[in-house]
């Protein structure tokens, strides 16, 4: 309900143009595919106009309250759908991650973080969509392989 009512604003434009970005990455990444970071890419844009109304194009700043509004985004986004709590949270987490990304130093609970490949991964695709310098992702640290068993 909330996509069909936001879906000609600019949040829903912005969803549009994020998911046209994800696919991209999604076609010629090595990485598997996350419906975590599918969910990501759903909720930043209503996260950024949440944070920021007068301009949504903006990162906000990391904070407990914060991750505290991210968490009723997400719950507003999806309470028509039994999304589980696993997933909920991890979407949480990846895009609590995005700001995180532009701190220096970069703290080591960040590119610790479990989520941080996707929380790396949501930053690019943004950054990307926005066509904004990537000057400072590009001195990111890799995201560290994992096994994946089939």
């Amino acid at each position: 309900p909330v996509y069909d009512q936001a879906w000609e604003e600019e949040e829903g434009e912005f969803s549009r143009r994020l998911l046209k970005t994800y696919d991209k990455y999604m076609q010629t990444s090595d990485s598997p595919p996350s419906k975590a970071l599918c969910l990501s890419v759903l909720v930043l844009p209503f996260l950024m106009s949440a944070h920021n109304p007068q301009n949504i194009f903006k990162l906000w700043k990391p904070s407990v309250e914060s991750a505290r509004l991210c968490q009723r985004v997400i719950d507003v986004l999806f309470e028509k759908y039994n999304v589980p709590r696993l997933f909920s949270a991890r979407t949480a987490d990846i895009c609590n991650l995005v700001p995180k990304m532009m701190l220096r130093p970069l703290p080591k609970s960040v590119a610790g973080h479990i989520e941080y490949r996707y929380g790396k991964l949501l930053t690019e695709i943004l950054f990307d969509t926005c066509h904004w310098d990537r000057s400072d992702l590009d001195k990111l640290p890799p995201a560290p392989r994992r096994s994946y068993r089939k």
